[in-house]
């Protein structure tokens, strides 16, 4: 059985970056000092799906949105990018596609009085090509 967290990860970040979420400014490990807004890829959750027809995977990822900009329309603008970019089906290779379905939306506290941080959680199905 492989994993498809590495391949699903890439497609993820190219899909983020091609819709220019934050500027293209996305990392899964974010600099010492970065540039706002950002978004921030940091793991995909793997849960087991199959049964004895076929290996399926539930990949569930969160995108993490940081804003500067006083107020909520800029992050909710990113949000916005966020969807459209990853709520459609994304290659996986060496695996079936992955539908991407978006499961939810939070405002959540960044810690920094200066800071919005928003999460944006996706539910894929990846099935194995070989079983």
């Amino acid at each position: 059985m492989s994993d498809p967290s590495l391949e699903l990860h890439k497609s993820v970040y190219a899909a983020l970056v091609a819709a220019g979420v934050c500027g293209g400014r996305v990392h899964d490990r974010v600099p010492h000092a970065p540039q706002y807004p950002y978004c921030a890829l940091f793991d995909i959750q793997l849960v087991d799906d199959g049964n004895s027809c076929f290996q399926q995977d539930e990949a569930f990822v969160d995108i993490h949105i940081y804003s500067r900009q006083l107020g909520k329309v800029e992050i909710k603008q990113q949000i916005a990018l966020v969807r459209a970019a990853l709520n459609v089906e994304v290659p996986v290779t060496g695996f079936t596609n992955a539908l991407g379905q978006w499961q939810a939306t939070r405002l959540v506290p960044s810690g920094d009085a200066n800071s919005s941080h928003a999460v944006v959680s996706f539910r894929y199905l990846v099935q194995h090509e070989k079983f």
